[in-house]
């Protein structure tokens, strides 16, 4: 978009009104029909003004999800896999796949809590939604051939992984400042 559109919006505004001269219903009440049109038009634009503390609060909070949507991503693709085309360890099948569901679901812990900007009081939170898409993901699971929804895996796994991970990146910060 050209730049005089961003910064001189009622600008183009005047020029739109000027444009709906012939519309007035009444000259002398100078009331424009096109008024709801212009309205529109302006609150667009004021969205897009640069200086707009919305817009620069949603530029800010994008690249925050950046890390959890690909950590989603990477779940959603791994367990999108049938079972027919999965991996065998030998005798460390499970010990690789369910500290796989573990350390994936501690990433997408920490990514959570990223998007929070690590407040304290957002921990609760960042597991819970680690949590949750567990349980969401498991459910996909079950359409998948092969496959079946685990609840020892939400409970247990990929519970344990969130919360360890989150454990243990509190525990290291709060260290960190401790001796800062």
């Amino acid at each position: 978009m050209p730049a005089f559109f961003l910064n001189q919006p009622l600008d183009l505004l005047q020029r739109v009104a000027h444009l709906a001269q012939p519309f007035r219903a009444n000259h002398s009440q100078r009331v424009c029909k096109m008024q709801p049109l212009v309205t529109m038009f302006q609150q667009d634009f004021i969205f897009l003004n640069q200086d707009n503390l919305a817009m620069k609060k949603l530029l800010s909070i994008l690249p925050r999800w950046l890390p959890a949507l690909f950590f989603m991503t990477a779940i959603f693709i791994f367990s999108s896999q049938p079972s027919s085309e999965l991996p065998n360890f030998a005798s460390w099948d499970r010990l690789v796949k369910k500290g796989g569901h573990a350390i994936g679901y501690g990433l997408l812990a920490l990514s959570y809590l990223h998007l929070f900007d690590y407040k304290k009081n957002r921990y609760w939170l960042a597991w819970l939604l680690a949590v949750l898409f567990s349980a969401t993901d498991e459910f996909h699971q079950s359409f998948v051939p092969g496959r079946h929804p685990s609840l020892t895996d939400v409970l247990v796994f990929d519970n344990l992984g969130a919360a360890l991970a989150l454990f243990f990146y509190r525990r290291n910060h709060e260290k960190e400042n401790l001796s800062a």
